[in-house]
């Protein structure tokens, strides 16, 4: 029976997400240092909170999706060896019950 081969790159689509939120988190907490500092963009109190506080979360999950990317990297390394030492198996099995003529 033939197995169906799954790789990461086929299936898991959480390593651009994690790029969309760590820039994302970095792009709010720039705009959120600048004007602590600057006071150009004339923000209040509590918009500068909401800011920092959505740059947190968004690195966070940034943080979050790039180890769960990491993760099925290594899963899907570990499943491809298991598979080829299956077909190994697999292919000695076939040439030891071959008739010897």
């Amino acid at each position: 029976m033939k197995t169906k081969t799954i790789t990461i790159t086929s299936t898991h689509t959480t390593h651009p997400f994690c790029i969309l939120a760590l820039l994302l988190g970095i792009i709010l907490f720039i705009i959120y240092i600048f004007d602590s500092i600057t006071h150009l963009l004339n923000l209040s109190e509590s918009i500068q909170g909401i800011l920092l506080a959505f740059a947190i979360i968004t690195l966070g999950i940034g943080i979050i999706l790039y180890f769960f990317s990491y993760l099925f990297a290594k899963l899907s390394t570990i499943a491809s060896e298991i598979d080829q030492e299956c077909e190994l198996s697999q292919n000695e099995e076939d040439t030891s019950e071959a008739p010897i003529p």
